[in-house]
């Protein structure tokens, strides 16, 4: 099936998605997102799974977006989500599986996320946002399963829907250049660069692994080749340093899954350890090779104002230390103290997801986090082997962004059904397979034949 036979097939689906900015240019924005809200619930009752998830995976873009034409899409999306949470809650029965529970892997933190609104700086917020966190991370991994069950080639879906939002950026690139720029760097659809970067890496990520389980046909092919190259073109033109580094460890760590997870694991720990050391060469390479503009040498050393957000943090951190203040207490000390750090040449946020929890949630809630993410993985990783490939790197971005202390953004939810993919205990048969139990031949035990003992040698990526 080709582009062409994919959209006439979801024509509906798209006529839904462009009419959301279209009622927005002639409309107030409560009209819009009340439309866009409407609009969601029939797509939600027409039980077309595969739409409801790039519907939402397309409304949580648009709220991402510095646009005025977009900017319904921030309340929009709050009822989208109390939709589909309501939507799996009442069918609950339907929607649960065996293995899409990383709610309740996550349970204990979600429980003190919300008792943290007891002492919270502003309780309303404080709700608002852990309560998201919760519908989140409840109803999004489940619903996802389901479309993935009932859609086989969800994949080419998302590399339709990745098409479009790509391509429609490079023709505003073309045609008013002023919308797809911030300080003259390409942003595309999203609020700046490193969220476009964040998109290309996240959901391009998932879309290629599931890419990589499935029938590759040649017009599936095809389309993996077209978003491979708008994929490149994009982070070519957002000069995002941290997506450009991301892809290259997922390269190195989709050639290390055919060996064990401890050999992964150690070489994330490589990486990590030294990469401080890997980055005082950049300047060295960029410059022998007339680069330092394009990575932007001249804010290297301090990462775009990013350790300035950092030490400003771990100061912060020493009055909510083992509490914290509650779900939006980081937003607000960056908003309290926004005149004093956009002079020091820091702008935005604390851009790390777990100084922002830590604010938000003290040392208690950062730990109940990263036990319930220790364990996810741990789980996947011992049912898919793409599992630490795709872990190692996003959890790199996190470290420099902080969506993932977020719910409500383009990267949270995809990454959450990226790790329920990886729970599915139904393996492909280019997967590990740990249910295969040696035979016995006159009563010794031998390596069953059908598991080789020297690895194949890896295949090309794509």
């Amino acid at each position: 099936m080709n582009i062409r036979e994919k959209i006439g097939q979801n024509l509906d689906l798209y006529l839904i998605l462009f009419s959301w900015p279209l009622i927005a240019a002639v409309t107030p924005d409560i009209v819009a997102a009340l439309w866009a809200v409407i609009t969601f619930f029939a797509l939600l009752k027409a039980g077309d799974r595969t739409k409801v998830v790039i519907a939402l995976m397309a409304i949580l873009l648009m709220s991402d977006s510095r646009s005025r034409l977009l900017s319904f899409a921030a309340t929009a999306k709050i009822g989208v989500v109390v939709l589909l949470f309501l939507h799996v809650l009442k069918n609950f029965a339907t929607y649960r599986t065996s293995y899409a529970k990383i709610y309740l892997y996550f349970l204990p933190f979600m429980v003190y996320a919300l008792l943290t609104n007891l002492w919270a700086n502003d309780p309303v917020t404080s709700l608002q946002k852990s309560m998201s966190y919760v519908m989140v991370m409840f109803a999004v991994p489940l619903y996802f399963v389901k479309a993935l069950e009932d859609n086989q080639l969800l994949v080419v879906d998302i590399f339709v829907y990745m098409i479009v939002v790509l391509s429609i950026g490079f023709v505003l690139y073309v045609l008013s250049p002023d919308f797809v720029l911030l300080m003259d760097r390409y942003r595309g659809l999203l609020g700046n660069p490193n969220g476009l970067g964040m998109f290309v890496v996240v959901t391009g990520l998932l879309a290629y692994v599931l890419y990589q389980n499935g029938e590759k046909t040649t017009s599936l092919k095809m389309l993996f080749v077209m978003v491979l190259v708008l994929s490149l073109a994009s982070i070519a033109l957002t000069r995002s340093r941290t997506s450009l580094f991301v892809l290259l460890m997922f390269l190195l760590f989709s050639r290390l899954r055919y060996f064990t997870n401890i050999a992964s694991l150690v070489v994330f720990v490589m990486i990590v350890v030294g990469y401080e050391l890997l980055l005082a060469q950049i300047p060295v390479i960029a410059v022998s090779l007339g680069l330092e503009e394009y990575l932007r040498l001249e804010t290297l050393e301090t990462g775009s104002g990013r350790q300035i957000a950092w030490d400003y943090a771990l100061i912060q951190i020493e009055n909510v230390y083992f509490s914290g203040g509650g779900f939006g207490y980081t937003e607000f000390l960056y908003k309290r103290d926004y005149h004093e750090l956009s002079m020091l040449g820091h702008q935005g946020n604390a851009h790390n997801s777990y100084l922002t929890l830590w604010l938000d949630t003290g040392l208690i809630g950062l730990s109940l986090f990263a036990l319930g993410m220790i364990r996810t993985v741990f789980v996947a990783a011992r049912r898919s082997s793409w599992a630490l490939p795709y872990f190692f790197p996003i959890i790199f971005t996190s470290y420099y962004e902080s969506w993932l202390a977020a719910s409500l953004n383009p990267f949270t939810s995809v990454f959450l059904m990226s790790l329920c993919f990886m729970l599915k205990p139904d393996k492909p048969v280019n997967e590990v397979r740990e249910d295969l139990e040696p035979e016995t031949r006159n009563g010794v035990e031998v390596q069953n034949s059908s598991v080789p003992i020297i690895p194949k040698a890896p295949r090309n990526l794509g």
